[in-house]
């Protein structure tokens, strides 16, 4: 839901389905008080100001990383190692994900 005084008028009360993580709030907020990032290398989001100001913008963001821990997750005990959102497809990696599956994995598939 997009509310506050700072936003155009037609866009308060409205929501998006544009895809937007917690990293691209820093860029945002800096556009916002109309400063530049100084470390454009290690930023990782992208400003949003102009998909929450106007209905007609589209987000540069087509994917989200959800919480991956490749190191401790075990597909036969672990429940949820994590994932990844991108476009329309979202990808759970864990027990929970794989024993919910519409699918079995092939015994042998040591990936």
């Amino acid at each position: 839901m997009v509310s506050g005084g700072y936003l155009n008028k037609s866009r308060i009360g409205k929501s998006t389905t544009q895809m937007m993580h917690i990293t691209d709030w820093f860029p945002t907020l800096c556009e916002v008080a109309g400063v530049e990032p100084t470390n454009l290398t290690a930023l990782d989001g992208f400003s949003m100001l102009q998909v929450i100001q106007n209905e007609e913008a589209e987000s540069r963001r087509n994917e989200i990383l959800l919480n991956i821990d490749p190191v401790q997750c075990n597909f036969t005990t672990t429940p949820i190692c994590g994932g990844i959102i991108m476009n329309e497809w979202k990808l759970i990696m864990g027990h929970s994900a794989v024993s919910q599956a519409p699918c079995t994995l092939n015994s042998t598939y040591k990936g």
